[in-house]
């Protein structure tokens, strides 16, 4: 009985997921189309009074839903849609829209996500292997640490992204921008560097000093200077004055 139950079981496993690929397809195909529909114009020719008229009375789709196709058609293909289905690449997409381009590497999927394991340590996985729970927190995680950036004051983050395009070029498959900002709990905001070939690490010193002195004129951030942080990271982070 058990090894039957256990055979059937996987037998409606894969129909499950046959099902969800083929799916995915269909919401491609239907991007695809509604992008035709939509860039043509030819909702015109039905009589249609916009794109958002057809999709009311022609197919009785909502707007959102229909948008919703037409990333997934602009951003992905036919054979990614099939493999990853539509849950995940409706967090992709959600991934997407609140991760700028220079953090990203050209494949999505190869991104690294900050998510936390069962035994409670942050660690990092791909896009690619992230199951959609993980895809759910590492989102969370992202939009937490967006709103902890949005404190840190532009001229900082100007400050820091001059710092970054003085750099050579990142190797291929690193994301381009390597220097980044964030607040300490103290107030003061510190700055920690990624992914910095070591024979660059001359150019990265001479950059920051570079942005340092120019403001030497300014009044720093208040409070003292941790020497080691909480993780490796930030035993290498260093200080930015106002």
């Amino acid at each position: 009985m058990v090894k039957r139950d256990l055979a059937e079981l996987k037998a409606l496993e894969r129909k499950i997921v046959a099902a969800r690929s083929r799916a995915a397809r269909d919401a491609w195909s239907i991007g695809v189309h509604l992008t035709r529909i939509r860039s043509e114009e030819l909702w015109r020719a039905g009589g249609y009074e916009s794109f958002t008229d057809f999709l009311t009375r022609g197919i009785d789709c909502s707007r959102a839903s229909a948008y919703r196709y037409l990333r997934i058609a602009e951003h992905f293909n036919a054979e990614i849609a099939g493999r990853y289905g539509i849950d995940k690449l409706r967090l992709v997409l959600r991934f997407m829209a609140i991760t700028p381009a220079g953090e990203r590497p050209g494949d999505i999927f190869a991104t690294q996500l900050r998510v936390r394991g069962k035994d409670g340590r942050f660690h990092r996985i791909s896009v690619h292997e992230a199951t959609a729970t993980q895809l759910e927190q590492g989102i969370q995680l992202k939009q937490a640490r967006l709103e902890q950036r949005r404190r840190v004051p532009r001229a900082l983050r100007v400050r820091a992204e001059r710092v970054s395009q003085a750099l050579p070029p990142p190797p291929k498959g690193i994301a381009s921008r390597r220097v980044r900002l964030r607040k300490h709990p103290g107030g003061q905001v510190l700055a920690s560097f990624f992914s910095i070939p070591l024979e660059h690490v001359g150019v990265l010193f001479q950059a920051f000093k570079s942005e340092v002195l120019s403001a030497a004129k300014s009044t720093p951030v208040p409070g003292k200077v941790p020497r080691r942080g909480k993780t490796r990271r930030d035993r290498g982070l260093a200080y930015f004055s106002r």
